[in-house]
């Protein structure tokens, strides 16, 4: 039997049929997002479809509003999330929030990734009270000798 990472073109069906069987199990009704899915397909598996499985029974099992989205899916598996305006309107977010959500994101990477905020904010060509200020604005605490 081949791996599930070399039938991409079954994970849909069986998507569905775990869906459906833990949906029934656990008196739930989840559904899975059109990016989740494609999320699901893109993913190299490097388990069996038991893999699959087990997913799927954990995302009905802990899902608070009867929706696997893209972003729960990308904290399960691993996976960083790279399309920041999908989330956006996957979860419905005006610009502004958005906005905010990719630059906290920015500098949570950029200061993760140098260790300082003035290292941080020159690689992301701004001052280091703008990104001491934006830390603040977005509750992030900055630990710095």
């Amino acid at each position: 039997m081949m791996p599930l990472r070399e039938r991409k073109e079954d994970i849909e069906t069986l998507t569905n049929e775990f869906l459906n069987h833990n949906n029934k199990k656990y008196g739930k009704q989840v559904e899975l997002t059109h990016a989740s899915l494609k999320m699901l397909q893109a993913y190299e598996w490097p388990g069996n479809i038991r893999e699959l499985e087990n997913l799927i029974e954990r995302m009905v099992i802990i899902s608070q509003d009867n929706t696997i989205k893209e972003k729960d899916l990308s904290l399960i598996l691993g996976i960083e999330k790279t399309n920041a305006y999908a989330e956006a309107f996957e979860e419905n977010l005006n610009i502004k929030e958005a906005v905010q959500n990719l630059e906290k994101d920015i500098i949570i990477k950029a200061i993760k990734k140098y260790g300082s905020t003035r290292k941080a904010a020159k690689y992301l060509g701004i001052d280091q009270s703008t990104i001491v200020k934006k830390c603040k604005k977005i509750g992030l605490v900055i630990n710095e000798v």
